[in-house]
């Protein structure tokens, strides 16, 4: 049971990395007349943190991927 934690918890600290990266560099290299983009940023900080909760609702799964394409269309 411990092993399955423990690899659930390197699962989430991995995905927040990833996701906290490339909100950052979505923030970064934004151009610079884009509103709200430290507020952005923040969203999708919290996205980062939260992502495993989000996982297991459905709107919780739609509300990552909108927030996915977003970050790909910036």
């Amino acid at each position: 049971m411990l092993s399955i934690l423990r690899i659930v918890w390197a699962l989430w600290i991995l995905g927040f990395i990833v996701l906290a990266l490339i909100a950052t560099s979505a923030l970064l290299f934004a151009p610079p007349g884009t509103p709200a983009r430290f507020h952005t940023w923040l969203l999708r900080m919290f996205m980062a943190a939260v992502w495993p909760l989000a996982l297991f609702s459905r709107s919780g799964r739609n509300a990552l991927s909108a927030g996915f394409r977003r970050i790909r269309r910036d």
